[in-house]
């Protein structure tokens, strides 16, 4: 059975900063079931949304410190 990462109470494998975030939506994670949603499956606005989704889970948790999160404005902010 494959479960999949509760963001919200876990570190993923690939890192927690955004950009890590993102690298793992556009790439997907080698020795994990995770695919790729980069080469068009998914445009980057829509990637960079993910992010912002993942990270408001942690937010809510308090695991995130405030500075690794997207100002508004900046690529992957709001």
């Amino acid at each position: 059975e494959i479960v999949p990462l509760d963001f919200s109470k876990r570190t993923p494998k690939g890192g927690a900063a955004p950009e890590d975030y993102y690298r793992a939506f556009t790439t997907g994670l080698d020795g994990t079931p995770m695919p790729s949603y980069g080469g068009g499956v998914l445009t980057d606005d829509q990637r960079w949304d993910l992010v912002s989704y993942v990270m408001a889970l942690r937010k809510h948790e308090g695991e995130i410190p405030a500075e690794l999160l997207p100002a508004a404005g900046e690529e992957g902010g709001q």
